[in-house]
Order: structure tokens, then sequence, then C-alpha cells
């Protein structure tokens, strides 16, 4: 895709013209299933697009892409969050509720050039939306994705610990926050599910795991949150410390990202001046 095109579809979003945009897809029919190899010829288009077709699974990992890394790429392959016949989402908010830009980032059409780069190497699609919360935006996905299609939030723990927090539903209390989620999980409402992945987290400002899984047990015991395990190196790895690492001219960022993402960062000299 075009950096025109993205630009435009930022464009519409920052505008309140649009409230979703996918500037990608991996094949004309997605999200529908892509069909097994084994299926006849022809057999997706002659049955996703009729009434009544099976739910299936779009695996969404939101993030703020600052760059890409191997973690990112780790979770948007989890095999609990989608099987091959299932779409894979990669999602990011033009209104990030914590998260605001700092000298040295990159663009928001530099960020979607790289998801883009991503997305080609995992078959998976590449959205913007425009909303700040998870409830907000399975609503805002469910609007604009087929009905049969189920959201599933892949996310890691850190990122868990926000989607707790009562301060982004409501009027900011526990109260809100419950009713919201039970709406995001409920079969009769969003019927969202979130597979949350362990990584190794700052302790200066997040709560330990334990204390995060007790906040999440309700919908952990009910099976609306899947805790999963990453592979104990990628756990490490984190968009910040590729920052920082490049920044500190500390080569080792290198083997934190895909090889695709090395060559757009050097190409364009990214995260070289981080003050």
């Amino acid at each position: 895709m075009s950096t025109n095109l993205i630009t435009v579809a930022l464009n519409r979003l920052q505008a309140g013209t649009a409230r979703v945009e996918f500037v990608h897809k991996p094949y004309i029919d997605w999200p529908y299933p892509r069909p097994s190899p084994h299926s006849p010829t022809g057999s997706l288009g002659g049955s996703a697009h009729a009434t009544g077709v099976s739910p299936f699974r779009v695996a969404v990992l939101d993030s703020s892409f600052n760059p890409p890394t191997l973690a990112h790429r780790a979770l948007a392959l989890l095999p609990s969050a989608a099987s091959s016949t299932d779409a894979r989402l990669l999602l990011l908010s033009v209104r990030n509720a914590d998260k605001t830009p700092r000298p040295g980032d990159a663009s928001p059409t530099q960020r979607v050039e790289m998801m883009v780069l991503l997305a080609r190497e995992i078959s998976a699609a590449v959205g913007l939306v425009d909303a700040p919360a998870f409830v907000q935006k399975a609503e805002l996905l469910r609007a604009a994705l087929p009905i049969a299609a189920q959201l599933i939030f892949v996310q890691g723990i850190d990122t868990l610990e926000r989607f707790l927090q009562p301060r982004y539903y409501g009027d900011g209390s526990t109260q809100a926050m419950r009713a919201a989620l039970r709406r995001f999980f409920a079969p009769d409402g969003e019927d969202s599910r979130v597979i949350c992945a362990r990584r190794v987290i700052d302790l200066e400002d997040s709560h330990d795991e334990s204390t995060i899984l007790e906040a999440a047990q309700e919908w952990v015991q009910s099976g609306r949150i899947n805790i999963v395990d990453l592979d104990p190196d990628l756990q490490k790895f984190s968009s910040s410390g590729v920052r920082a690492k490049i920044w500190a001219r500390d080569n080792s960022w290198r083997g934190m990202v895909p090889d695709c993402i090395t060559q757009y960062i050097d190409e364009r000299s990214l995260y070289r001046d981080l003050t």
C-alpha cells in the first residue's frame, strides 16, 4: 500500500469522517477464513458470504507498533489465537489511552508502513481505529466486520493490567468497568475473548503478575481470558527497549525485530534521536 493511501486513511480517522480503516488485506476475501488447501476450488466464494455462515475468529493484535518486534510477531502467530484458516488483524489506534508521541518516535504513517511489512510476513490485515479503549475498539470492529466474526484480542500481560483498570471505563468506578467488561465478553454482547501472554514487565510501574491475574480471575475462570506463554527470550522484547538500544547505538536491537523492520529502520534512520 502506498504512503499516500495510508496518509489519507489516517486523515479520515483524525478528521472524524471514519472510525475504522482497513489499509491492508492479505487476500481478497479477508476476513472470511482462507479456504483449506484441501477445500474444493472456489468453496470459499460459494459459502463465506452466504447467510448463516459459521462463526469464525479474527485474532486482533492491538499495539502502538513503535516499532513492531519479534514479540509482536509471536503474539500474532499464537496458535491459540487463530488457526491457519482464521483471520489475523494488526490494529493501531489513532487515539491511545496511555501513550503520547515523543521526540524521535516513528510517525503514524511510518508505524503503519512497518505494520504492513510485518502483516505481509504473517498473512494478516492491518487496521486503524479511532478509539482509545478495548471495549470501544470491539464495538467499532464488530460493526465493520461480518456478523459471523468473533474477536480474539491478543495482548501482553502489561496490556491486560491496563485493560483491567477502572479509570478507562465510564465514571472510573469498578462497577462501570465490570459492567463494560461483561458486555465485552458476553455471548449476547460483543462476545469477545482475550489471549494474554506472559512477559517481563517493569515492576516499578506495574503490579506483579499474580496481582494482575487476581484482578482477571472472574474472566480467566469463565474461559474468556486465556493466559499463555511466549518463548522466555521474546518475553523480554519491547518496542521501548528497541528504541532505547538504537538511541544508545547498541546494535543488539537488530535481534529484537524482524528483518524487514530492521531494513526499514535503517533506511529511515529511525529512533536515532529520542531527546
